[in-house]
Formats: structure tokens, C-alpha cells, sequence
């Protein structure tokens, strides 16, 4: 995946359009729910737990991208037509925009197979029940 994704481009191609292009110059289009997701400023999620502050279902399903600028090299600036704006680093949407379709970040599912062989067991120490 790391050769896939250097061979990615973020482009401005124009005011309020966003995309991704590859090797071969084939553009595929950032939707602005999908990176309003994304955002991680203290407007959209706690900074100390990680907790969004806004369910994503909740976005207007018309948002859509007012403002969009490079201030400096792999930051990408974007103000949404919610009023929003976010800086976000180029390298963290390509990573994700990189994952194949049909895969995530997390591990692969293995299915259990009964082959655990030292099953845990209490140290013996009999706890007292919490209170209610």
C-alpha cells in the first residue's frame, strides 16, 4: 500500500472541488460528508477522549465544500458551506483514501477455532460483590 499511495495526489481543482489522483492521472472525488467526518479540531471532538461532539448522521446531506486552500505544503485548508473550517494533512486523508474498497483498519477477522489450550482461571481470591 505504501508504493499505492505515493503514487497519490491530493488536488484542488477548483474553489470547491476536491479530489484524488493516481499514477495514471485518474480523479476520484473527495465528498465533503466524508471528510467532514473526518475533521478533528476541538469543534468536532473532544481533544482529551477522542469523542465527537457531533454525530455525522446529523450533517446536512447537501454540505458541500465553500473554500478550499494549500497554505503550506501537505496541508490542505477547507471551509464547509456549514460554516466549519478544518486544516487536515494531506498525508492522513491519502492514507485512508488508500484503503482498497471492502477493507478498514481494523485486523482481519480469524474465526475461533476451540484451540485455546490454558484457559484462564480466578487466582483463587474470592472478591467482594459491588455495591448497588
Amino acid at each position: 500500500m505504501a508504493s499505492e499511495q505515493s503514487s497519490l495526489k491530493l488536488k484542488i481543482n477548483g474553489p470547491t472541488q476536491l479530489s484524488i489522483e493516481d499514477g495514471a492521472g485518474r480523479r476520484f472525488g473527495i465528498h465533503p460528508l466524508w471528510l467532514r467526518e473526518r475533521c478533528q479540531d476541538a469543534q468536532s471532538m473532544d481533544l482529551l477522549t477522542g469523542q465527537r461532539l457531533q454525530d455525522p448522521s446529523d450533517f446536512d446531506l447537501d454540505l458541500g465544500f465553500s473554500a478550499l486552500s494549500e497554505p503550506g505544503p501537505g496541508q490542505l485548508h477547507v471551509r464547509f458551506s456549514d460554516g466549519h473550517e478544518a486544516d487536515f494533512a494531506a498525508g492522513d486523508i491519502l492514507a485512508e483514501a488508500a484503503i482498497p474498497a471492502g477493507e478498514h483498519d481494523a485486523p482481519p477477522c480469524q474465526l475461533w477455532t476451540g484451540t485455546l489450550t490454558d484457559l484462564p482461571r480466578p487466582n483463587g481470591e474470592r472478591t467482594r460483590p459491588m455495591p448497588i
